[in-house]
């Protein structure tokens, strides 16, 4: 389903319920969104409906606020992963 937002693409680097919120709706909308997690995951990874879950494992949190979104792993202070040419938003045009 084509919406307004169809062939904008964007970049997350946020963790919690505000930013990836918002850039769900951004999804609901047509846009494309990468979403950047630290090398352990989005906290909000290892949260339950009874708390935090020891190890991880599924978290309808998690799967709400990031629902369409591409996600992958990056250490932003590895000076390797951290070069322009290795950033989402260089290789999505953002940059």
């Amino acid at each position: 389903m084509e919406g307004p937002l169809e062939g904008v693409k964007g970049v997350e680097l946020a963790t919690w319920a505000f930013v990836p919120a918002a850039a769900a709706v951004l999804v609901d909308m047509g846009a494309a969104v990468i979403k950047i997690e630290p090398h352990a995951g989005d906290p909000i990874r290892a949260l339950s409906s009874g708390g935090v879950r020891p190890g991880g494992g599924f978290s309808l949190m998690w799967d709400i606020f990031n629902r369409g979104k591409r996600s992958l792993t990056l250490d932003l202070e590895a000076e390797g992963e951290r070069s322009r040419d290795g950033l989402p938003e260089a290789r999505a045009g953002l940059a």
